[in-house]
């Protein structure tokens, strides 16, 4: 019983720690591309 919970909750962490890893992961690749093409319509529209 003890067992089952402990590797029930052991599998949650795991899938949660994957999600953040792949959060993170794809926040680093896409926020700055979002900045560079926000900045760059900034910049377009007070030229």
């Amino acid at each position: 019983m003890i067992d089952k919970y402990s590797s029930g909750t052991y599998n949650q962490i795991k899938e949660y720690s994957l999600l953040l890893c792949i959060g993170v992961v794809s926040y680093n690749e896409y926020f700055p591309q979002y900045l560079l093409q926000e900045r760059m319509k900034w910049q377009a529209l007070h030229v």
